[in-house]
């Protein structure tokens, strides 16, 4: 559970804290938006893109519902199977300080948001402490790292 001067509950079981102001989910729901905000999330960030699967909720609906609890939203979709790309990486950075936490980051499983998180976090926390965050959440990104730190650098 997330512990901040209010105790904020995860949205649903699904939902794991890499830190005490990101959680990422799988894929939510108008009504895990309702629990979101009700559990004390400030903001929603998308990582997946529409259509990827039939009963996927679009994340128009997702983003007008945020908004009409006040939440705000951010999309940033990250093709499956892919790691994000630089730009996907740069728009993330801006995301994190633009966004008021805490955050709940969600695509299909949450490795997606987990990894933007993770490669927007390279050089500002150390990779051990990233690394960390992910294994907590049962997430690896040591892959997520190693892409962000780039083939020259120590991870």
């Amino acid at each position: 559970m997330l512990h901040t001067k209010r105790r904020i509950c995860p949205v649903n079981d699904l939902a794991r804290a890499l830190t005490p102001m990101f959680y990422v989910a799988p894929q939510l729901t108008v009504s895990d938006i309702n629990k979101a905000a009700a559990d004390g999330f400030k903001s929603i960030l998308c990582a997946r893109p529409d259509g990827e699967q039939g009963d996927q909720v679009p994340g128009k609906e997702i983003e007008q519902a945020a908004f009409c609890l006040g939440l705000d939203f951010t999309a940033i979709p990250v093709q499956a199977g892919h790691l994000p790309d630089a730009n996907a990486v740069a728009c993330m950075r801006t995301a994190l300080k633009r966004m008021p936490g805490p955050v709940l980051g969600y695509c299909r499983s949450g490795t997606r948001a987990a990894q933007l998180w993770a490669m927007a976090q390279v050089g500002t926390l150390p990779d051990s402490e990233i690394l960390e965050a992910g294994r907590k959440a049962g997430i690896n990104l040591s892959a997520a790292i190693a892409a962000a730190t780039g083939p020259n650098t120590n991870a």
